[in-house]
């Protein structure tokens, strides 16, 4: 074989980088293989169910913030039913923090933590000088949203700051949702009628995702490290958007006419299921995707 030919082979160190870039931007779109639907509703309860949240915990457990009936609910690995906590105001979101305790968003009530060990048990509810609408945790931050404002406060809450501050925000919009990327260095954002919003973990605004595909973010979820899902309740459907948030590389599910609008997601990536929570229905529905 010639120089020439050898040459000709070789791939130069910029190269290598400008492909890994240009293959992580290709990724591969989920698809729907099939569903089935499990009940989460504990009877009898007083209203039907709002699952706004999923959590999985370490020992591969779930828990679900039910708002309407502000309540934490566990399920096992095959998603019945196994335990359930009562709140003392609406559950809009909930993480895992560690030992064995959840961090559950109240709203103006501020953040409940809760004994996840077993029965579950309420623990220390924690008052905060704003309103907590999302909550997530990731190396030793917390992170929680309030309409429009990005908080990072230390694990035991004793330290606060101020991470990020919309600046325009229309009466219809407010931060929910925050979902941190594996890595730490994206958070993305979810807003009903805003969009998509990402940020850094310096708190700078990357990018807002809003066009006639995606028209506004309800909840949101990593699918893989290179991609994630959020769902859009004014499309009724959950889409797949690129890791850095800038465009939908495609919807996984839409609604079908006999089910409620999807408002939560997660995906198991082990396991290739994704767990879809909807408006005001009593079960949560697990698709197995591809």
């Amino acid at each position: 074989m010639s120089w020439e030919t050898d040459h000709r082979s070789c791939v130069w160190p910029n190269q290598a980088i400008s492909a890994k870039r240009d293959e992580k931007e290709i990724q591969k779109v989920l698809s729907v293989k099939s569903k089935k639907v499990y009940p989460v509703e504990f009877k009898p309860e007083n209203h039907n169910c709002y699952i706004l949240k999923f959590c999985l915990l370490p020992n591969g457990k779930i828990l679900l913030a039910d708002r309407n009936n502000r309540r934490l609910k566990k399920l096992d690995k095959s998603y019945k039913l196994i335990s359930l906590c009562d709140l003392p105001a609406a559950t809009l979101d909930v993480c895992y923090v560690g030992n064995q305790t959840a961090a559950a968003c109240l709203g103006d009530a501020g953040i409940q933590l809760v004994d996840i060990s077993g029965e579950m048990k309420l623990k220390e509810l924690v008052k905060l000088d704003h309103p907590c609408l999302g909550i997530d945790f990731h190396r030793n931050n917390l992170y929680v949203t309030s309409r429009d404002t990005v908080f990072s406060y230390t694990k035991d809450v004793s330290q606060q700051r101020v991470l990020y501050h919309k600046q325009e925000v229309l009466p219809d919009e407010a931060l929910g949702h925050i979902t941190a990327s594996k890595d730490g260095k994206l958070l993305y954002l979810s807003d009903v009628n805003g969009g998509l919003v990402t940020i850094d973990s310096n708190g700078s605004h990357l990018n807002t995702l809003k066009n006639d595909v995606l028209q506004g973010a309800s909840s949101v979820c990593l699918a893989s490290e290179d991609t994630i899902l959020v769902t859009d309740e004014n499309t009724n459907s959950v889409h797949q958007v690129d890791y850095k948030g800038e465009k939908v590389l495609g919807t996984v599910l839409t609604r079908e006419p006999d089910e409620q609008k999807p408002w939560s997601v997660y995906y198991e990536r082990h396991l290739a299921r994704m767990l879809v929570g909807h408006l005001n229905q009593n079960y949560i529905t697990v698709y197995e995707v591809q």
